[in-house]
């Protein structure tokens, strides 16, 4: 119970204070570069991912 009340606490600061943080996707974001230049043009999912990197 003790976890899910520190939870509530933390959801409501960040809602009234905002987030900087960010996911840590520099791994993902290496992956998604070495398959796009491993098959260029061939996969619609690595295409979709390039444009959400290339969005941050």
């Amino acid at each position: 119970m003790a976890f899910l009340d520190g939870l509530e606490i933390f959801a409501r600061y960040v809602r009234a204070n905002g987030s900087g943080a960010h996911a840590p996707t520099g791994c993902l974001e290496c992956e998604v570069d070495r398959l796009a230049a491993r098959t260029p043009h061939s996969s619609v999912i690595v295409a979709r991912l390039q444009e959400f990197t290339e969005g941050r």
